[in-house]
C-alpha cells in the first residue's frame, strides 16, 4: 500500500518539496540494489534477459529496462549502464535480491560474472532543476553526464542522469563508507536533504509507476506505458513474445491513469474503482499533492474510461467510498511549490 498522509502542515515537508521543485533535493535510496557484471559475455548475457537494448550500448551510455516473466509480466525495473570494463545495474530496494537471483538463475556457461555490491554501495538521488549546478559544485563539471541515462565514473563514484520525479535528476552510486562525504558535498553545494515521503509525493505527481505498487507480476509493460523500457527491434528476451505480439497485433484493455479525489481523506490502497456500479480499475498509490491542492492517486483504468473529468467511485478495503475524477498525468504540471 502507498498512502502518503497530508504533509502540508509540516514545515519540513514544505521545505523539502519546494527544494525539489525550485532548486534540488537529495534522497537516500536505502536498500537499492547495485549489481556489477563483468566478463566477455556480459552484454549478450544481459541482452538476452531484459527488455531493452544492451549489446549496442557504448561506454558511458545506459538504458531503463524491465525483467519480465515468460508471460510478459513485470518482475523488476532497473537501470543498466556501460562503464567500459563492466555493466552496472541499479534497481529499487523492493527487487534488489530478486533481480540478482534471477540473473544468477540464467547464468550457465557464459563468460559473465555477477557481483552483488548492494551491501557495499549506497545509492543517492539528486533531483530538481538546479541539480546540475549543485552536482558540478560537489564533483566537478566533468563528472556530470550530458545524456539521459548517461553515466560517468571517477574515484569509485558513478553518476548517472536519471529522473525519479519528472524533474532533471541524477543517481549517484558510491562506496557506503563514503556516503557521509557525498551527502556533505551535496549539502554544501546547496542541495536540501529530503525524506522518502517527499520523494513519493513527487513520484505520484509525476505519474511515474513504482515497482510493487503500479508495477507487479500482474502488469504488462504497455499497460504501465513503459515504452521507453522496451526495444521492439532487439531479438529474444524473456517475455518478448507476449510484449511483441501485443505491440504489433493487439492492444491493452487498461492503462495507467491518474485520479483526483474529493474530500479531506483518501482511500487505503489498493482500492477498487467503479463506474456505473461496474468494477473498472484500481488505485494503487495515493498522496496529498501540493501541485494539485488535494488528494491524488495513480492506478489502472479501462482505456475507454480514461477521459479526464470522468467521475468514478472508489471503494477501499474497509468499505469506505470516495468520489474521484480521472486526471491527466503528470499532475505536477499544474502548480509549482507550496
Amino acid at each position: 500500500m502507498t498512502r502518503v498522509n497530508p504533509p502540508h502542515q509540516s514545515t519540513d515537508f514544505q521545505k523539502e518539496y519546494n527544494a525539489a521543485r525550485e532548486t534540488c533535493a537529495i534522497f537516500a535510496l536505502n536498500g537499492w540494489g547495485v549489481i556489477q557484471l563483468t566478463g566477455g559475455d556480459r552484454k549478450p548475457f544481459l541482452h538476452g534477459l531484459i527488455s531493452n537494448e544492451v549489446k549496442a550500448l557504448s561506454q558511458g551510455d545506459g538504458r531503463y529496462a524491465l525483467m519480465l516473466t515468460a508471460k510478459g509480466k513485470i518482475i523488476a525495473d532497473l537501470y543498466v549502464f556501460d562503464r567500459g570494463d563492466d555493466l552496472l545495474v541499479i534497481t529499487p530496494a523492493e527487487t534488489a535480491q530478486t533481480l540478482f537471483q534471477t540473473f544468477d538463475k540464467y547464468l550457465f556457461t557464459e563468460d559473465a560474472q555477477l557481483h552483488d555490491l548492494t551491501s557495499n554501495q549506497c545509492v543517492i538521488a539528486l533531483q530538481g532543476p538546479a541539480m546540475e549546478t549543485a552536482a558540478a559544485k560537489a564533483f566537478g563539471d566533468s563528472a556530470i553526464p550530458e545524456r539521459d541515462f548517461g553515466i560517468r565514473s571517477s574515484g569509485g563514484i558513478s553518476i548517472a542522469r536519471v529522473s525519479l520525479t519528472g524533474a532533471p535528476g541524477l543517481l549517484i552510486a558510491a562506496p557506503r563508507d563514503e556516503a557521509e562525504d557525498v551527502l556533505r558535498k551535496l549539502n554544501d553545494a546547496g542541495a536540501t536533504q529530503a525524506s522518502a515521503e517527499t520523494l513519493e509525493t513527487l513520484r505520484i505527481e509525476a505519474g511515474i509507476p513504482r515497482i510493487g505498487y503500479e508495477l507487479t507480476d500482474s502488469v504488462i509493460p504497455q499497460e504501465a506505458g513503459l515504452y521507453q523500457a522496451i526495444s521492439f527491434e532487439k531479438g529474444c528476451y524473456i517475455g518478448q513474445e507476449v510484449v511483441a505480439r501485443l505491440h504489433f497485433r493487439g492492444h491493452v484493455n487498461r492503462e495507467l491513469a491518474g485520479f483526483t479525489l474529493d474530500g479531506d481523506d483518501a482511500p487505503s490502497c489498493p482500492a477498487t474503482v467503479k463506474h456505473e456500479d461496474k468494477e473498472t480499475g484500481v488505485i494503487t498509490s495515493v498522496c496529498w499533492s501540493p501541485a494539485s491542492g488535494g488528494w491524488i492517486g495513480l492506478g489502472y483504468l479501462r482505456c475507454a474510461l480514461r477521459k479526464a473529468g470522468n467521475e468514478m467511485a472508489v471503494i477501499d478495503q474497509s468499505g469506505n467510498v470516495f468520489k474521484a475524477r480521472v486526471a491527466d498525468i503528470p499532475f505536477s504540471q499544474t502548480k509549482g511549490a507550496v
